[in-house]
């Protein structure tokens, strides 16, 4: 099985590695295994699962704001 670091995973999403790291610890993304140093160890499936949650959501609250908006205005 084959481990990606942070920062790989990062560039993998298209986002910085702090905001990666902010988005496990808030619990917007499932944590990853981690090594005996601590670091995060990334699978595929870890990866898989962390852009369905960091965009999916970015296009669910993209998509709220705008029809919450318009329904304010009614």
């Amino acid at each position: 099985m084959e481990f990606y670091s942070t920062k790989h995973v990062a560039e993998i999403l298209g986002i910085r590695p702090d905001y990666l790291c902010r988005a496990v610890w808030l619990g917007k993304v499932k944590q990853p295994d981690k090594s005996p140093q601590g670091s995060y160890l990334w699978t595929t499936t870890d990866i898989e699962a962390a852009s369905w949650s960091l965009h999916c959501r970015a296009e669910f609250n993209r998509w709220f704001s705008e029809h919450s908006i318009k329904g304010a205005e009614q």
